[in-house]
């Protein structure tokens, strides 16, 4: 026990986190008591008051689990996922420059590796290798050669598509002529309701489980590697 307590973050109280352990994470937002989003438990082992922007996190951090947290379809899914993230991400407040960063770092994800596993398990090979192909955003000067793609998508899908989606992705992109509004874009995007419709969309398309499988394994595999790229980043 002693040596597994010297890995945990100075910040985290072991105590809350074996607490946190034994029970659920749950959807939404909640008053104190014994529920819990992934954010509020970060919260809350890290000795801190109630809230699901705890300051010892990153403020882009938070608002990428706060989506996923309310995204994922279980419970389970949501204890599977993001339940190990909660000791790793205590301490990675930074603003400034570093926060930036890891808000293009979100952007770059969410169209560069989910909007093309989005059009691959909807059989959209054209468009995920488009999106694939494009630069990586690490700034607003970009996202130029994005908008042109997005207006291109616009005209071209239907409704069944905009549906699957549930993404305008020509609005969200103009949120990104100011640099200043990097972490607005990051929120925006995170693709984490985008990939549970998608895969809606592809059972009622008839598509087999296995297909459907390998795009959520992928994608968990991507969001798992993106957050442990946030966490690492140093000034």
């Amino acid at each position: 026990m002693a040596e597994a307590e010297l890995r945990i973050a100075p910040r985290v109280h072991s105590d809350r986190l074996a607490e946190i352990a034994s029970l659920s994470l749950k959807s939404g937002s909640h008053t104190p008591d014994s529920t819990f989003c992934v954010m509020e438990a970060a919260a809350y082992v890290a000795g801190e008051p109630w809230s699901d922007h705890p300051a010892c996190v990153d403020a882009v951090i938070s608002d990428l689990l706060i989506r996923v947290n309310d995204s994922l379809p279980t419970d389970q899914e949501r204890d599977r996922l993001l339940k190990p993230l909660i000791p790793r991400i205590i301490g990675t407040s930074s603003g400034g420059e570093i926060s930036e960063r890891r808000a293009w770092m979100v952007i770059d994800w969410s169209l560069r590796t989910v909007l093309p596993q989005i059009f691959r398990l909807l059989k959209m090979e054209t468009e995920a290798a488009k999106w694939e192909a494009m630069e990586e955003f690490t700034s607003s000067s970009a996202l130029a050669r994005a908008r042109d793609l997005a207006r291109d998508l616009a005209l071209a899908r239907d409704r069944d598509l905009d549906r699957a989606l549930a993404l305008d992705l020509a609005r969200d992109l103009a949120l990104a002529r100011d640099l200043a509004r990097a972490r607005a874009l990051a929120r925006e995007l995170a693709l984490a309701r985008a990939g549970e419709l998608a895969c809606a969309r592809a059972r009622a398309l008839g598509f087999t489980k296995e297909e459907i499988k390998d795009f959520q394994d992928k994608w968990d595999y991507s969001f798992l590697a993106l957050v442990g790229r946030m966490i690492e980043l140093k000034p």
